[in-house]
């Protein structure tokens, strides 16, 4: 079996051949790439006059094809020859014209450190928050660009007014949601019986019959449940789900796409969440979706987001 290096090698050196004649004066690059979270090795192939071109994960070909060196170069030629950009990107070089695009994104200072110094960002505690542009959208997916410094300076705004916009534009089209963990269990118990084909009044039925519980947990997210963990940034966010809760409470980062919230009154201690977090990190989310490994608290009559252990310790 090929080692990753020469894997590398071997595509870099082998793939236009087996590309159209109209690849035939591509440049081919293998470069690493850093995206929020987690990084990457490249394969970038460029025709003259390209401005987009798919950056293809090597790493993810090369696990799951290590054995088969046809299958991956296949593949490859597969995305490359499939990917036709749905943007103009000339228009990412009017701010005016991209500002309705903007989105935001929550991720962990740590796992980014390396790249803070090139983007604009915010941070709340240990956690950051950047901006990002929506490229084009469909039934597979969507694709991005991280807003970074160099095209800040082209823009010729401010930080300030990058994050009030891409707030604003977030709140508007993606805005928050709290429900109850019973609620979303449901919801979701719900969505697996109708694509199983179950008729609708035995949905309603099975879904009664499942015992209410009083307080619990509450899942906060957005309306999309992508990137959910952002709403931490949303104007008036905590102070809402504080007066639904009627007081304070404790905020789980279950991943980059959800927040959980812990009324004060169950009596759970910070130690115990930090835990509970640290586990369901390590035994179910993936690397690149993991906010923190510890837990925060939101303060109702002061007003205050800290570390839960702060909390602990101010109210000691």
């Amino acid at each position: 079996m090929l080692s990753f290096k020469e894997f590398t090698d071997t595509v870099s050196t082998s793939i236009i051949p087996g590309l159209p004649e109209s690849y035939r004066d591509a440049e081919v690059e293998i470069r690493e790439v850093n995206k929020l979270n987690s990084s990457y090795t490249a394969l970038i192939v460029r025709r003259p006059g390209d401005e987009v071109v798919p950056s293809i994960n090597l790493n993810e070909i090369y696990n799951h094809y290590c054995d088969s060196l046809i299958t991956a170069m296949k593949e490859i030629g597969d995305l490359i020859k499939g990917s036709k950009p749905e943007f103009d990107i000339s228009m990412i070089e009017s701010y005016e014209n991209i500002k309705g695009l903007l989105f935001v994104r929550l991720s962990s200072e740590a796992a980014n450190k390396d790249m803070l110094e090139h983007v604009p960002h915010a941070q709340i505690l240990d956690m950051i928050l950047t901006y990002h542009i929506k490229l084009s959208e469909n039934s597979e997916g969507s694709a991005s660009i991280m807003v970074n410094n160099e095209l800040l300076d082209m823009w010729k705004i401010s930080a300030e007014r990058l994050h009030e916009d891409a707030i604003r534009n977030s709140v508007k089209q993606n805005p928050y949601t709290v429900t109850s963990m019973e609620d979303a269990l449901k919801e979701k118990m719900a969505i697996e019986m109708r694509e199983s084909g179950l008729p609708e009044s035995e949905i309603m039925k099975a879904l009664d019959e499942i015992p209410s519980t009083e307080g619990g947990l509450y899942v906060i997210t957005n309306a999309e449940a992508m990137n959910g963990a952002s709403v931490l940034f949303y104007p008036g966010m905590l102070e809402t789900v504080a007066d639904r809760l009627g007081e304070g409470f404790w905020i789980l980062p279950s991943s980059i796409h959800e927040l959980l919230a812990v009324p004060d009154s169950s009596g759970i201690k910070s130690e115990q969440l930090d835990i509970m977090v640290s586990e369901v990190n390590e035994a179910e989310v993936a690397p690149q979706d993991r906010l923190s490994n510890h837990c925060y608290h939101y303060d109702a009559k002061e007003q205050v987001l800290e570390y839960g252990s702060a909390y602990e310790s101010r109210i000691a």
